[in-house]
């Protein structure tokens, strides 16, 4: 009675490997699909858009009672023990979850997974920290999309050269965008920023009145919610032909709420994101509006 008992469990086995197998090669090529797709600009494939679910079942001839699931995201989070990370730095920790998954990652979904394993996470910033870090990690870490980020080894060498390749060619783009954008500019721009003491050249037909400027600063961020604003943006709505004319005014500005009785730490800030200064609204920004548009 073992035999025939032993070889069913066998080929149990057997087709339980294949369709392992065939799920991990999904994923594999899932990959370079969607790495494809983001050099060529189009949107992301993901696997119910490949229905694979009813492609496993045919090829493994199941039946419709017998259900096969595969999950856009690997492991979930919940399957992360408490201690798994316990003591280690969310770096370290990071890393290890992102080479768990053998997968890329979303941020979001790495501070779940290693906050639920007990990393050490006390620092009240720790989340962004923990963005930068990674950004900076190029050793070994890769930035497949704004926030996600995948082990290099999980990468081919041309697909890590087709993602550096269309990096540059977005970066020279905008570059040239703005290039286009200052020399259209470049017939209206007509006085020097005093206080800098430098050539920053402002657009005087666009900066007009300085409380005039102040407050539509502040509408802006107050508009932009939690996303904040970065410099270069913030600067080309106000009429600036430089991000960098940006802090001088954010001086300006201190001033005059500091003359108006409030404190500019309450009513706005700017934080460093990586390599991108973006700026953020605080909880007395209206009663800041307010005051200013008196």
């Amino acid at each position: 009675m073992s035999g025939p008992s032993e070889h069913v469990s066998k080929t149990l086995e057997d087709l339980k490997l294949q369709v392992t197998s065939m799920v991990g090669e999904i994923k594999r090529k899932l990959m370079v699909i969607n790495t494809l797709e983001e050099m060529l600009g189009v949107p992301k494939t993901s696997l119910p858009d490949l229905d694979v679910r009813t492609s496993i079942q045919e090829s493994v001839g199941l039946t419709d009672s017998v259900s096969v699931s595969v999950s856009r995201s690997g492991p979930s989070t919940n399957a992360i023990r408490a201690d798994e990370y316990l003591g280690k730095p969310p770096l370290e920790a990071a890393k290890e979850y992102i080479r768990r998954v053998h997968r890329a990652a979303h941020i979001d979904e790495i501070t779940e997974a290693i906050s639920r394993g007990s990393a050490l996470t006390g620092d009240k910033d720790w989340k962004e920290k923990l963005l930068n870090a990674l950004t900076r990690s190029t050793r070994d870490m890769v930035k497949v999309q704004e926030g996600t980020f995948g082990l290099k080894t999980f990468y081919t060498d041309d697909q890590l050269k087709g993602l550096m390749s269309s990096r540059r060619q977005r970066m020279s783009a905008r570059r040239q965008g703005k290039k286009r954008s200052s020399k259209k500019r470049g017939d209206s721009v007509s006085r020097v920023n005093s206080e800098t003491n430098s050539s920053r050249v402002v657009t005087s037909a666009k900066v007009g009145d300085f409380n005039t400027t102040t407050v539509k600063w502040l509408r802006m961020l107050r508009d932009a919610g939690a996303d904040g604003i970065p410099t270069p943006k913030l600067a080309a709505e106000l009429g600036y032909d430089s991000g960098r004319s940006v802090p001088f005014l954010a001086i300006k500005i201190n001033k005059r709420l500091t003359d108006a009785k409030m404190n500019p730490k309450t009513v706005y800030e700017g934080k460093r994101m990586g390599k991108e200064q973006r700026w953020f609204a605080k909880e007395k920004i209206e009663e800041a509006l307010t005051l200013l548009e008196a």
